[in-house]
């Protein structure tokens, strides 16, 4: 019988089952490699759902009762997070206060300053411009 030039789904003759995960197949060669055609990863990805940030968004809206001035408060983790920071800034901590006045009113807006007046014909001319885009005239 002559041989096929196409793929099949039969395990090849040097690989072993190693076991199972979920309802796939583990098939790995001699070696202990993972036999061709057969995933490490049969299920892919996690889904939408398991995203580190979905999971912290998650966590930040439990609540937790914290202690204030006032007494016991019940707060979300977020509000937890930020009020710790406050408290580490009011005992002296530099980093919570630098990162406190980060986040109170935004970053300040960066300056940016350019000198100088190119004409465009001197841009057409630029060395780098023409390495860029090929043209060595």
């Amino acid at each position: 019988m002559a041989e096929s030039k196409y793929r099949t789904k039969s395990k090849p003759d040097n690989t072993q089952e190693t076991g199972t995960q979920g309802t796939e197949k583990i098939v790995r060669d001699k070696n202990g490699q993972f036999a061709k055609g057969h995933s490490g990863n049969p299920k892919g990805a996690p889904r939408t759902g398991e995203r580190i940030t979905d999971i912290i968004k998650e966590i930040e809206q439990r609540m937790q009762q914290v202690k204030t001035g006032k007494g016991q408060e019940s707060m979300d983790l977020l509000r937890v997070s930020v009020y710790t920071m406050f408290m580490k800034a009011i005992d002296g901590d530099v980093a919570a206060m630098n990162w406190i006045a980060k986040y109170r009113d935004g970053l300040p807006a960066q300056r940016i300053e350019l000198s100088g007046e190119m004409l465009w014909g001197d841009l057409m001319q630029s060395p780098e411009l023409n390495k860029a885009t090929g043209d060595n005239e």
